[in-house]
């Protein structure tokens, strides 16, 4: 099958004629014919009725219509190609980070390289690390704690990935206006246990978490808990009724503007990472990089007390 033979098929039904068509492409009408009748025997189907007043698509030749509709409005797109303007992308996949959101957002107002495509996708740590592994992203930016680090660092190693440390921080409780703790200067674990927990939902390196311990209480012993995949579920839960999240400091200017504040913990003693991870061998693109140096920015003028040069 040539693309040529659907083209004549389309103008077919378009003219409605055999003879008005091999008009409109400036062919013979039998030429139009045998190129028809070469067509129907390879799909092995009859495409047309002819009758006096013109022809009539069959039922198959009606599956053909809508088929090769679509072949040809691609195949025209295909062909203006070379007349584009080339087009930058850039694909970043991140652990959940409100902060990072509003990275992305300030970065892409002040971006010069237009045009450019950016792809963005927040998801758990053992995503991030696996689409920066098949190359579905040029970038992931992750955050882990000691109780994942172990582990960590072996997945990266096996699966090539280089990490570069952007900053180091600990836990804090965020909260909003329904919480009776709202106006604490600290909290203790013993308080926090009579409030549920807002978190995403687990995975493999999450887990590993429940193992952690402030202030002689384990985090697995925080059994009120509530599961979203979803930021402004978080937020809107933060907002509306008394629960709790743990996060870093960085993102405390960010829920700030929705009125939910970053408390420190008791005791707490948690260590965590924040940083990105791409391919060993591979150069990053100048978006990436402009986007990496950004972000350090960014890091270092607000968090510079906890940032690791």
């Amino acid at each position: 099958m040539q693309f040529q033979q659907l083209i004549y098929f389309n103008e077919i039904i378009k003219a409605k004629s055999m003879n008005r068509a091999a008009n409109n492409l400036y062919l013979s009408q039998p030429s139009l014919s045998k190129s028809m009748q070469m067509l129907e025997e390879e799909i092995g189907t009859k495409l047309f009725i002819r009758t006096n007043k013109g022809v009539i698509l069959t039922e198959n030749g009606e599956k053909l219509a809508q088929y090769s509709k679509t072949i040809l409005a691609q195949l025209e797109m295909i062909k203006k190609i070379p007349q584009e303007k080339s087009r930058k992308v850039l694909n970043i996949a991140s652990y959940p980070l409100i902060t990072v959101e509003k990275v992305i957002a300030d970065f892409y107002n002040v971006y010069d390289f237009h045009p450019l495509v950016i792809n963005f996708e927040q998801c758990r740590l053992n995503d991030v690390i696996e689409k920066v592994e098949k190359s579905d992203a040029e970038i992931g930016i992750i955050m882990y704690n000691e109780a994942q680090s172990r582990e960590i660092k072996n997945i990266l190693r096996h699966k090539h990935l280089l990490y570069t440390e952007w900053m180091t921080d600990t836990w804090y409780v965020n909260l909003g206006k329904k919480n009776p703790l709202y106006h604490s200067k600290m909290i203790s674990m013993e308080e926090l246990r009579s409030f549920p927990v807002i978190r995403k939902p687990d995975d493999y390196y999450s887990s590993l978490s429940f193992y952690l311990e402030i202030d002689g209480i384990r985090l697995a012993e925080l059994d009120k808990v509530i599961y979203t995949n979803d930021n402004s579920s978080i937020i809107t839960m933060l907002q509306k009724t008394d629960v709790f999240r743990f996060g870093p400091s960085i993102s405390k200017n960010e829920f700030n503007q929705y009125g939910i504040k970053t408390i420190p913990i008791k005791n707490c003693q948690v260590f965590i990472r924040i940083g990105w991870i791409k391919r060993k061998k591979e150069i990053l693109s100048n978006e990436s990089q402009s986007l990496i140096e950004f972000f350090k920015r960014e890091i270092c003028e607000k968090n510079s007390e906890s940032l690791l040069l």
